[in-house]
């Protein structure tokens, strides 16, 4: 991060960053990244009493002068730098496949913003019966390698945005052998053909009745099928509009019976099945939950909509901010994982990382990670690990729960109130 050319990528203007000063790029950039979830003042108090190594958190900057600092600050910094982790990581890592595949799954989410003017008119609102009290609003999307846990690609924009648009910029950024995932949102004849001149495999839940091959296989008794679907009319337009050739394509239909009695239809370019055979696809679409897991631990344990400032800009920095840190936690789990395989070894059930505690454990880390010699490095990236392997918890297979939500309020984060740490 102390990189000229990349600090000139990053500020606003060309005379940011070049006097000394507390909030310098680097510490700056260390900041956004410690989980910001308390009061702005604390936090500031207790990251640079961090910095320091002093015995009580002297107050070395104010909230205001972090307030203009980090207007000199692009967001654009935090996704290069999430670039970079990922690239680094896939260089340096056997990261996990099946069959062959790295698989990832992309969805949306909306995000609740601060309710301020020029973020209503930048995000917009998801409107009700009264205008007064839209509620502002982003369309967050995520494109997430299910087997390694790592966010590969996200981004953040209007909410009135299209969320298969976001997934075709997502694909810029996938392995050659990916294989996608996605849920009932997503199908499109254009949209399944962008992947296909793309050569990049998808498997799609669809409704059974979108397409007149999907419902007549989902009245037929068969498991699975290959069909071939054919854009005319609106759907042909579509094809045009994007970009896509408007020819017909062969997919591969699979029915998958869930344990309440609905059947789930699949489409997946996979034609072959002995790739991947019709009984793999309970698995493998259930694997999309990750996406969900993973935008819950941001929103609960991240607090993703817990902003530490008032503009468009403080959104998109705590936004991809909050990304990057999701990933320096799941890769500090995943070199735990072996450890806590070996030290459970013994126990009826498998573990895992518990990664909502490790999070916690983690905050901090990084602003010492940063200051301290390279010397030093090495044996406290060690000590991070097994913190980070102590964070365990059991697996147990088939649990389900019905899930309730008669009676429960959406936790919020108002800005003037958060919590103090």
């Amino acid at each position: 991060m102390l990189d000229t050319d990349f600090i000139a990528e990053h500020r606003s203007k060309p005379t940011d960053f070049t006097r000394k000063s507390s909030l310098s790029f680097q510490n700056l950039v260390l900041f956004l990244l410690n989980q910001i979830k308390g009061s702005l003042q604390q936090e500031l108090d207790t990251f640079f009493q961090q910095l320091n190594d002093t015995d009580l958190p002297f107050r070395v900057v104010y909230k205001s002068a972090f307030s203009e600092a980090r207007k000199k600050l692009k967001s654009t910094v935090f996704k290069a730098l999430n670039r970079l982790l990922v690239e680094q990581t896939e260089r340096d890592n056997e990261l996990k496949t099946w069959k062959g595949f790295r698989l990832y799954a992309i969805d949306g989410s909306r995000i609740r913003l601060p309710n301020l003017p020029d973020i209503i008119a930048y995000f917009g609102t998801l409107g009700n019966d009264n205008k007064a009290h839209d509620c502002p609003m982003g369309l967050a999307s995520a494109c997430y390698d299910v087997l390694n846990n790592l966010m590969i690609d996200t981004r953040i924009g209007h909410s009135s945005g299209s969320e298969r648009m976001h997934a075709i910029e997502h694909l810029k950024y996938v392995a050659s052998n990916a294989l996608m995932l996605y849920d009932r949102g997503y199908p499109a004849l254009w949209f399944m053909q962008a992947h296909l001149e793309r050569s990049i495999d998808f498997c799609i839940r669809c409704p059974w009745n979108l397409y007149n091959e999907t419902r007549d296989f989902y009245l037929g008794d068969q498991w699975e099928t290959i069909v071939t679907l054919t854009p005319k009319g609106d759907a042909r337009k579509k094809c045009h509009l994007h970009g896509v050739s408007d020819k017909p394509f062969k997919v591969r239909l699979i029915r998958v019976d869930l344990p309440d009695g609905e059947k789930e239809i699949l489409i997946t370019s996979v034609l072959d099945n002995k790739i991947i055979s019709y009984q793999c696809f309970k698995w493998l679409y259930h694997e999309r939950w990750g996406v969900e897991e993973a935008f819950k631990r941001l929103k609960s344990r991240l607090e993703v909509e817990n902003f530490s400032g008032k503009s468009v800009r403080a959104v998109k920095q705590d936004f991809y901010a909050k990304m990057m840190t999701y990933n320096l936690e799941a890769l500090f789990a995943k070199v735990a994982e072996p450890k806590v395989k070996k030290e459970t070894a013994h126990c009826k059930y498998d573990y895992a990382v518990n990664h909502a505690q490790a999070l916690s454990r983690l905050k901090g880390a990084w602003v010492k990670m940063f200051k301290l010699p390279h010397r030093l490095l090495s044996g406290f990236i060690t000590q991070l690990v097994d913190i980070v392997a102590a964070c365990r918890e059991s697996i147990r297979p088939d649990r389900s729960y019905t899930r309730d939500f008669v009676g429960k309020k959406k936790a919020r984060f108002p800005v003037p109130y958060k919590r103090v740490l």
